[in-house]
C-alpha cells in the first residue's frame, strides 16, 4: 500500500505533502474524522514516508520507496523508531497486568511515549508514534505529553488519531495541526465490497449500515453482520413476551462470538488491541444498533422518506408493520431506550439483566 492508494481524503494528504514539499512538516498532527475513513491508515503511509530511505516523487507526490528495509519493516510492523501508542498497552507495565484499559492513562503514555521520544532514532531517520484513540487519554496523560508537543527532539512526529477532537485539551489542538477526514461516498463503499465479491444485497446493507466508512464496513463484512441483522429481523418480527428471555440470551451469546472474531481481526492489525472485556462491550452495542436500525426505519418510513435510503429496505414488510403499529413518538422512545442501554453498558452492570430489561421494554 502507498499514500495514492488513500482515496477521498485529498485536503488532509494534500496539507501533509505540501508542508514535506517545503520542509515544513509540523512535529504533531491530529488525523480527526469518523471511524473506519481511513485515519489509521493514513498515519501509517504518512509514517513509511517519514522512515523511507530512499522516498520517491511521482505526479508531485512524495511517497515511500516501498521496497528498502525501513519500509518493509513498516508493512510488517516490526520497524524499531515506529511506535504505536494505545491504552492498551497499561496490561504490560508491571502491577499494571489486570488493569482494565478503558482509558488512556498517563502511565502508558509516559513509558510508551514520552521516555522512548527522549531516545535516539535506531535506522537514524527519525521517529514516528501513532497514539491511537487519542480522544480517550485521561486529563493527566494530555498534560504529561504538552511537554513532548513543546519542545519535540528533532525529527520525531507524533500522529494523535480521534474521533472527537474536542476532547483534546485546547493547549494539545494549539501544538499539533488537525487533518479533518471525511466520509467517504457510499457509492465508493458498495463498489469496493463488490469487487471483494460481496453479493448486492450484503454491499448494500453494510454500505447503509455503516455509511462512509469502509473500513468499518470491510470489519462488519468479516464478522458476518448481514447473517446476524437477518435473524435479528426474523426475531423481532416473530417475537413474543414470552420469548424475550430466550432472545436475549441469543444476543449475549452472539456478542461473545462477534468478540472473538474482533480479536482475530485486532491481531492482524497494526494498532489498538482492545481487552476482552471491551471487545464483548463493543460487540454487544453493534447488535443493539442492530436491533435500533429497525424502528429508525421504521420512523423515516412514516416520514416518507425513499425507501431505497433505508438500512434495511430488504425486510420493507416488517419495517412497515413497525410504522403502522407505533406513532413517531413511541418509535422515538424505543429508539432512546435501547441508546441508554448501551451507555449502561460501558458501566459496571449485569448484561443478561440490561439487554432483557431493555427488550421486554420495547417489545
Amino acid at each position: 500500500m502507498s499514500i495514492s492508494d488513500i482515496q477521498y481524503q485529498q485536503q488532509a494528504i494534500d496539507i501533509f505533502q505540501q508542508a514535506l514539499a517545503h520542509e515544513r512538516l509540523s512535529h504533531a498532527y491530529i488525523l480527526a474524522g469518523p471511524r473506519g475513513v481511513g485515519k489509521s491508515s493514513t498515519a501509517m503511509e504518512f509514517a513509511k514516508i517519514l522512515l523511507c530511505d530512499n522516498p520517491i516523487e511521482k505526479n508531485n507526490i512524495i511517497d515511500s520507496c516501498g521496497v528498502c528495509s525501513s519500509c518493509k519493516l513498516v508493512d510488517a510492523q516490526t520497524h524499531p523508531d515506529l511506535h504505536p501508542v494505545y491504552k492498551e498497552l497499561i496490561t504490560l507495565i508491571p502491577g499494571k497486568k489486570e488493569h482494565k484499559a478503558i482509558d488512556l492513562g498517563i502511565d502508558v503514555i509516559r513509558t510508551a511515549l514520552i521516555e522512548k521520544v527522549a531516545l535516539k532514532p535506531y535506522l537514524k531517520k527519525g521517529k514516528v508514534f501513532i497514539v491511537y484513540q487519542a480522544d480517550r487519554m485521561t486529563r493527566a496523560a494530555q498534560n504529561a505529553i504538552l511537554k513532548t508537543l513543546e519542545e519535540p527532539p528533532a525529527r520525531t512526529y507524533l500522529f494523535l488519531i480521534t474521533e472527537q477532537v474536542s476532547t483534546l485539551l485546547p493547549t494539545i489542538r494549539s501544538r499539533a495541526q488537525t487533518l479533518k477526514f471525511e466520509l467517504l461516498p457510499q457509492k465508493f463503499v458498495y463498489d469496493k465490497l463488490i469487487e471483494n465479491g460481496t453479493d448486492d444485497k450484503q454491499a448494500e446493507f453494510l454500505s447503509k449500515f455503516a455509511p462512509g466508512q469502509l473500513g468499518t464496513v470491510l470489519e462488519l463484512l468479516r464478522l458476518d453482520a448481514y447473517d446476524i441483522n437477518r435473524r435479528i429481523a426474523d426475531e423481532l418480527a416473530h417475537i413474543r413476551a414470552a420469548d424475550v428471555d430466550d432472545f436475549a440470551q441469543w444476543l449475549i451469546n452472539e456478542a461473545k462470538l462477534l468478540a472473538s472474531r474482533l480479536a482475530e481481526i485486532q491481531s492482524e492489525q497494526f494498532e489498538a488491541k482492545s481487552s476482552e472485556s471491551e471487545l464483548n462491550r463493543t460487540a454487544l452495542k453493534l447488535m443493539l444498533t442492530m436491533v435500533s436500525a429497525f424502528y429508525r426505519d421504521a420512523i423515516r418510513y412514516k416520514l416518507d422518506f425513499d425507501k431505497d435510503t433505508l438500512i434495511n429496505s430488504e425486510y420493507m414488510e416488517f419495517v412497515e408493520w413497525l410504522a403502522e403499529r407505533y406513532n413517531l413518538d413511541e418509535l422515538g422512545l424505543k429508539i432512546k431506550l435501547i441508546g441508554e442501554s448501551q451507555d449502561r453498558i460501558n458501566a459496571n452492570v449485569n448484561q443478561n439483566l440490561l439487554i432483557t430489561d431493555v427488550l421486554y421494554r420495547i417489545i
